[in-house]
């Protein structure tokens, strides 16, 4: 069985920064056996904190372009 991402998103909650995803479920022969499966958890590492942070100001650059 294989998991693929198919979307994700970060947002700041009261718990902190969180993550959320969805994935699909694939068997050994690509076939989708589960779609649109959802999980959630708060970030505690340092290192995606800090790319969270290099994400969030590389959009405000863009944002700053137009």
């Amino acid at each position: 069985m294989t998991k693929r991402i198919t979307s994700f998103t970060h947002h700041v909650t009261g718990e902190g920064n969180r993550i959320s995803l969805t994935f699909s479920e694939l068997d050994t022969n690509g076939l989708v056996t589960n779609t649109n499966q959802r999980m959630s958890f708060v970030v505690v590492d340092d290192n995606i904190l800090n790319a969270i942070n290099t994400i969030n100001d590389f959009y405000l650059e863009k944002l700053e372009e137009q």
